[in-house]
């Protein structure tokens, strides 16, 4: 992680780099959300209750996150 802030830090990245990133980061958060999904789509009962409650709390905090900007 601090490997990936100096890089950012460090120099003035052009505009492809930046280009790049930005694909790679949305491609991330991607990925993260359909293992999320499927997580709880393999889950029954409690448990996936307990996974869908998770998700709604997460989503509450990202959206006062964002208002708050």
């Amino acid at each position: 992680m601090i490997y990936l802030e100096s890089q950012i830090t460090s120099n003035q990245p052009d505009i492809d780099t930046l280009r790049s990133r930005l694909i790679n980061s949305l491609d991330g958060l991607k990925l993260l959300l359909m293992a999320w999904a499927r997580y709880e789509d393999e889950l029954d009962g409690k448990r996936k209750e307990n996974a869908q409650d998770n998700r709604i709390d997460w989503g509450r905090v990202a959206r006062r996150f964002l208002e708050n900007d």
